[in-house]
């Protein structure tokens, strides 16, 4: 019972020297401690898969009470991190079909879940509103309109991205200017 009270749900108590009364206790509390082992061993290896990124679901059949709300409790949990894999997936699939203006709906998910999806729809925006700013000018200059510039504030590769644009539109004027006066 000792070693029980501390997690280590593996010894038993050695009945080889018991008879009558004291043997039946004993082989109940052995009972016991492997009724509750074996959920929480089951349980054990469905969170080391989670961990591990496989998601394979545990089989509530045999279990009751307490136990079965834990293993409820973990299956859903499964659910909540499939689903938000999925959503993500979903998000993957879009951007890589160009379609950037697709995002994921965070009412669907809680707590940091909710964080993550949220996250990954902000930088979903980071991303369109410099790409689609830098096409509307281009699709300016496509019309022969070499007054339009990219305003926007933008750093790292979408400043490049503005800065090659707005000097290819500077470059075209100058050129052109050239032009005229020949």
């Amino acid at each position: 019972i000792h070693a029980a009270q501390f997690g280590d749900l593996t010894r038993r108590v050695d009945v080889s020297q018991m008879s009558g009364f004291l043997e039946n206790i004993a082989v109940g509390i052995n009972d016991l401690i492997q009724t509750i082992q074996t959920p929480f061993d089951e349980i054990k290896v469905a969170v080391e898969k989670i961990r591990e990124g496989h998601f394979e679901k545990m089989q509530t059949l045999n279990y009751h009470g307490d136990f079965l709300n834990i293993a409820n409790s973990v299956n859903e949990a499964i659910d909540s991190i499939q689903s938000l894999s999925f959503t993500l997936e979903e998000l993957v699939e879009s951007a890589n079909l160009g379609l950037l203006s697709k995002r994921a709906d965070v009412s669907r998910y809680s707590g940091v879940y909710q964080d993550i999806v949220r996250g990954i729809n902000l930088m979903m925006n980071s991303v369109i509103t410099p790409l689609t700013e830098s096409g509307n000018v281009l699709q300016q200059l496509a019309q022969g309109n070499l007054t339009e510039r990219v305003k926007g504030q933008y750093h790292g590769d979408f400043a490049l991205i503005k800065n090659n644009i707005n000097q290819t539109i500077e470059a075209l004027n100058l050129f052109i200017g050239e032009l005229i006066q020949m």
